[in-house]
């Protein structure tokens, strides 16, 4: 048996995401002018860029499909924290992901752009566990399906799209979630997918945090 809560129902407005793209293979890039705006072409190949000052960890979802993001870092082997943005999905759809990694390890809202490395996360396979069910906020009802993963890990540069390590993760579902969020119209039950723990920051350490 799991706790209830209900949830104040959140509402979030995605000014711009660079997550999206067709199976195509095609991705986005990223550029910075000179007066700090960040030109992102959508890489549909319809001259339709985004100019946009917003520019957020998801935005590297193109390197995951082989597109590189010319306004992070290069990467540099060697000594100090080569920070690292998580994403995860099924190719080409790639979002961010729940996990827990050392405090320096990932950026912050105002870093970004110091970004050396992407690990890009596939859902492999999944394996349905429990059904997680008395959600409710307001009038709306959902449950949410927790399930078992296979990752497969591949560690990127965020410039080259270039792999430097990959990798397979097995992630086990962990009872029912304390707390969800739901919209009207999102699917319930809301999948709840297993992200890998400890073992990812066993792997991602010798190139993050060598």
């Amino acid at each position: 048996m799991h706790l209830k809560f209900p949830l104040v129902l959140l509402a979030s407005v995605a000014l711009f995401t660079a997550s999206c793209g067709g199976s195509d293979g095609d991705g986005g890039a990223a550029e910075r002018g000179g007066d700090g705006t960040v030109t992102v072409t959508d890489g549909a190949g319809d001259g339709d860029d985004v100019a946009t000052q917003l520019f957020t960890e998801g935005d590297f979802a193109p390197v995951c499909r082989g597109t590189g993001i010319a306004v992070a870092t290069d990467f540099t082997p060697g000594p100090g924290v080569h920070k690292v943005a998580v994403l995860g999905g099924e190719d080409p759809e790639y979002g961010l992901v729940s996990v827990t990694l050392p405090d320096g390890w990932e950026p912050e809202f105002d870093d970004l752009t110091e970004v050396q490395l992407v690990a890009c996360a596939d859902r492999t396979a999944v394996v349905e566990k429990e059904l997680c069910e008395g959600y409710e906020d307001e009038g709306l009802e959902w449950s949410i399906q927790t399930y078992d993963v296979t990752w497969e890990i591949m560690l990127r540069e965020a410039t080259t799209t270039d792999v430097v390590a990959e990798t397979t993760l097995e992630a086990v579902a962990d009872g029912c979630p304390m707390v969800s969020f739901y919209s009207e119209g999102d699917p319930s039950p809301v999948p709840d997918y297993a992200t890998p723990g400890a073992e990812l920051e066993v792997f991602l350490k010798e190139f993050v945090n060598p």
